[in-house]
């Protein structure tokens, strides 16, 4: 009796679990429909018509997985993040309760595509001059031609957007003016509203600005993007090009001039100028006066008496002429008592010219 009644319990279970489990077959449905692109993201969701509070179970590839960063579970969602191309394979699900399990879904299979090829090429497509203008394309390897153009560079790594410098149109980036901090690496991406929504980025492109560069055929610089000359000179006259894969640029001819003087400076220089003239010639006026009054006063003698010093003048050779020394003595006062007596022996002459 007590053996039949286990074995009663055990077939009743049995059937009870059966009843449970048929019809609970879950099913998986995929979104998105079609094949996925790498980078996109893929929801898997486990379906079960009857019943709530269900626990799932996702298997791939006959590996149950474990809810982390790339395959998190949410309820009854299990969601890939930036797929790639080993998230392709097969998966299936199925659902958890206390009193039993489901059986196992149908098998579905995941194709994981990689997102359309982007390459970037440069025009021109070796060492640039620095003024030129620089074409940069972005080339996208797809049938879908509904592409929005996105372009990075590696000295800030974000979007670049067009202005004065930068010119996005559709597919280019044109830099115009390239100058030395242009130099670096540059990549592209394309977006669309569709699937597949992007494409991968490209390979890096690097631009370079280098060059090597002449003064008169000898070679002065190498390997640089400018060349600056500090303190420019008169020896810095001469022609200048500079050379890479390219070829040669034109020759440019440097002419050094002295710099030019301001107004200002032309001013001071002129005031200063008509300054000491002014001074020179009042000290010529006062010299020539010195002169003239030299001439016309008598010059002491060491005796106290004054001569007149008579000077030649300037006129035609007479002949027949005499000159005569007059000495005006100073007058002395004397005493009566040295005054001499009027002489009577006084001889009077006449001198005739």
């Amino acid at each position: 009796m007590g053996s039949s009644a286990l074995a009663l319990l055990l077939l009743l279970i049995s059937i009870l679990h059966a009843g449970f489990t048929r019809g609970h077959k879950p099913t998986v449905t995929v979104t998105p429909v079609s094949a996925v692109f790498t980078g996109e993201t893929v929801n898997l969701t486990c379906v079960i018509e009857s019943y709530s509070d269900w626990t799932y179970e996702w298997y791939k590839d006959y590996i149950k997985l474990q809810s982390d960063g790339h395959y998190p579970v949410n309820r009854d969602t299990l969601t890939i993040r930036g797929a790639a191309e080993s998230d392709q394979g097969q998966y299936w699900c199925r659902g958890l309760k206390n009193e039993g399990s489901t059986d196992y879904s149908e098998v579905v299979h995941l194709s994981v595509k990689a997102s359309p090829r982007s390459t970037v090429t440069v025009t021109p497509d070796s060492a640039v001059f620095t003024g030129e203008t620089v074409n940069l394309t972005c080339v996208i390897e797809s049938d879908h031609s509904d592409w929005t153009y996105e372009w990075y560079t590696d000295r800030n790594s974000v979007k670049l957007q067009s202005d004065g410098h930068y010119t996005v149109n559709r597919d280019t980036l044109t830099i115009r003016g390239a100058a030395e901090s242009d130099q670096g690496q540059y990549w592209c991406r394309g977006q669309r509203s569709e699937r597949p929504n992007s494409s991968q980025s490209t390979s890096a492109v690097n631009l370079s600005l280098k060059a090597d560069f002449y003064k008169d055929g000898s070679l002065i610089q190498n390997q640089t993007g400018e060349m600056s000359i500090p303190t420019v000179s008169k020896s810095d006259e001469g022609f200048y090009y500079c050379e890479t894969k390219r070829g040669e640029s034109p020759h440019s001819w440097i002419s050094v001039r002295a710099l030019s003087s301001s107004p200002l400076v032309v001013g001071v220089s002129v005031g200063l100028t008509v300054f000491l003239l002014l001074i020179l010639l009042v000290l010529l006026l006062r010299h020539k006066k010195k002169r003239d009054q030299d001439r016309n006063n008598p010059v002491p003698t060491r005796s106290g008496e004054y001569q007149l010093v008579n000077f030649p003048l300037q006129s035609e050779p007479v002949s027949d002429v005499t000159y005569s020394e007059v000495v005006v003595k100073k007058q002395q006062s004397m005493d009566k008592a040295d005054i001499m007596p009027e002489s009577t022996n006084v001889t009077y002459s006449e001198i005739r010219y």
